[in-house]
């Protein structure tokens, strides 16, 4: 044991709290407890929120002096390609930090929110965001009083993307199969980090929508697992449905280059797949009163 200290205790303040080796022994050893940590850590996160060019000078200058950012971003090497040339990335260091910064990002006034999310849209910064973005999109799509979204098809044609008030947690793939179990409509948001394909499931009476969120011009997409969402609903409701692939991202440029990339199949078992996008642009309007406190709903049910 190191400094005989418990190993797994150790990991979980890891995995909850970030790299930081003194705060992991500190709690293991109680000089400090978990919620002063807490504490400490939304203070930093509605600091940050609230002074979005301390984010942008993180970003650009690795500004680490204070320690406010310790409680909240971890530097992390990202390989950029086959040479093993990398660069540093700033991200929120776990996920439980994550949901505590939307939770200050769900409190946040309109104007804070668009300053905020801007400045996390640097490249050293965006896989962060893309969470933020994955999280902003839940509430859009769920929150009853949000204007609702215009998806495209390739043809050119739109449709209007349903609101879905009621959110399922899917924990596994077995879950598909208890779809008739729900009252229509409803949205599947997966918890466990196996669904990496799709991000959300909406599920109407006529529409089945597989969505992705993504910040990027590129996203790969596993025929083999739609093939296995497909095979583990119950037939009756994957057949009377139209399918669609939604790409969900912030930018109209991003937006028509998903919809019209390759994609791995046109069909699932016999139901023809059609490729959609939409743009949620987050920056420029900020989260309505509704969607802010739906964000924070959900934020909070999160959190123990």
């Amino acid at each position: 044991m190191l400094f005989q200290l418990d190993k797994e205790n150790l990991l979980s303040h890891y995995h909850t709290w970030g790299p930081s080796a003194r705060v992991c022994i500190e709690l293991e050893r109680q000089a400090i407890d978990p919620f002063t940590r807490r504490t400490t850590v939304e203070t930093g996160a509605a600091y940050f929120v609230a002074n979005s060019a301390q984010v942008s000078l993180l970003a650009h200058g690795l500004d680490f002096t204070d320690d406010v950012p310790h409680t909240i971003f971890a530097v992390t090497p990202k390989t950029l390609d086959e040479s093993g040339r990398g660069v540093a990335m700033v991200q929120i260091a776990t996920t439980y930090l994550s949901r505590i910064v939307a939770r200050a990002f769900a409190a946040a006034s309109a104007d804070h929110q668009a300053s905020f999310f801007f400045s996390m849209t640097h490249p050293w910064l965006r896989s962060s965001a893309g969470w933020l973005f994955q999280k902003l999109a839940l509430a859009r799509l769920t929150s009853p009083r949000s204007e609702q979204l215009n998806a495209e098809l390739r043809n050119g044609r739109t449709f209007v993307i349903p609101i879905c008030e009621k959110v399922i947690p899917l924990n596994g793939i077995s879950g598909l199969g208890k779809a008739n179990n729900h009252s229509l409509p409803f949205l599947w948001c997966p918890t466990s980090p196996t669904f990496t394909t799709v991000g959300y499931i909406i599920c109407t009476s006529t529409h089945l929508i597989l969505v992705q969120c993504t910040l990027s011009l590129e996203h790969d997409v596993s025929e083999e697992y739609l093939e296995t969402i497909y095979s583990s609903l119950p037939i009756k409701f994957r057949n009377g449905r139209q399918w669609y692939f939604l790409f969900l991202t912030d930018s109209p440029t991003a937006a028509e280059k998903l919809r019209n990339a390759k994609f791995p199949c046109s069909k699932l078992g016999n139901k023809p797949i059609k490729v959609c996008s939409a743009v949620f642009r987050v920056e420029r309007a900020g989260m309505t009163a509704a969607q802010r406190e739906r964000l924070m709903n959900i934020m909070v049910r999160m959190l123990p």
